[in-house]
């Protein structure tokens, strides 16, 4: 059973553990993107186990990464999913920022294509409404 099939049936310790001996052979082939898709992988398992710093820490390796390869549209998910993090961390401020940098990034991405937006981006507003979060989906222009 592979470590996708592990997060999916709810195993996530098992899954991060897989994710995690992945991340070592991808680091001594060096394989750089690999280990920047695995590092994003494992910090969404660690985040849905609450593990909110190994999510963050993982999820900020892999950006780092994909920038270096000027990756947009992986940065643009990353970006989205620290955004996700820390709105699970209850740092509104700081998600609703990381949301608009995806849009940004995202928006960089179909710019250099020259390519219309389809669907919705992976950006949500974060508003506060009253006690309760709203969250706003927008599309990239």
């Amino acid at each position: 059973m592979g470590w996708l099939t592990y997060a999916e049936t709810g195993d996530r310790l098992r899954a991060a553990e897989l994710y995690q001996q992945a991340l070592v052979l991808a680091r001594q082939i060096p394989d750089r993107r690999r280990e920047a898709s695995l590092l994003s992988n494992l910090g969404t398992i660690l985040l849905a186990m609450s593990d909110l710093e190994g999510a963050i820490a993982n999820q900020e390796q892999a950006l780092t990464i994909f920038t270096n390869f000027d990756d947009l549209r992986s940065a643009s998910m990353v970006l989205n999913a620290l955004g996700n993090a820390y709105l699970a961390g209850g740092d509104l401020d700081q998600a609703l920022t990381l949301y608009r940098r995806a849009v940004d990034v995202a928006s960089q991405k179909i710019g250099a294509q020259k390519q219309p937006a389809v669907g919705i981006s992976v950006c949500c507003l974060v508003n506060r409404v009253t006690s309760r979060t709203r969250l706003v989906f927008c599309g990239v222009p």
